[in-house]
């Protein structure tokens, strides 16, 4: 009776920010995507934060997409459409990636993003771990954990090989 379940569709990326008192506070140049293997992908979107430019044009929007098949995952990190100003219009942008093990493989064998070797860490499953945490286990099985950095206007595709 103590325990709510929370239920997460298999393919969903979750895009997750740092800790922090309100939207404004915040270092949005670091990201973190709480990936979950299968079909499926979000849209990330940003604005100042501040003004009602968005409502004219000034935001911009990245696609998050997550295909497995095989024993591989694909996760492609779209490049930013549109744009707007201000401190938050930042142009590079670190990612941390947290791969959730998918059902019936074996342990993560590689990740190659945009062609090159990425290195991993994995941090077993932890069973009183908070959901959707930034740093940890999870609940529901051993995470993958791979940090990058890139422009925002450059699209990052990374393979998952189990």
């Amino acid at each position: 009776m103590d325990e709510y379940p929370i239920y997460v569709r298999a393919g969903a990326v979750i895009p997750l920010a740092d800790q922090m008192l309100t939207t404004k506070d915040g270092d949005w140049s670091h990201l973190t995507l709480d990936v979950y293997p299968g079909q499926g992908g979000a849209t990330l979107y940003e604005d100042d934060t501040a003004s009602n430019a968005y409502q004219t044009g000034a935001f911009r929007t990245t696609q998050l997409q997550n295909s497995f098949a095989d024993g591989k995952l694909t996760l492609s990190i779209g490049m930013a459409a549109g744009a707007f100003t201000g401190p938050r219009a930042f142009v590079q942008r670190d990612w941390t990636i947290r791969m959730h093990q998918p059902e019936d493989c074996g342990p993560l064998q590689s990740v190659i993003c945009n062609g090159e070797d990425v290195p991993f860490e994995m941090i077993a499953m932890a069973e009183k771990a908070m959901p959707f945490a930034l740093t940890g286990g999870a609940a529901d099985g051993d995470v993958y954990m791979i940090e990058i950095s890139a422009p925002v206007e450059m699209a990052q595709e990374l393979v998952f090989s189990f």
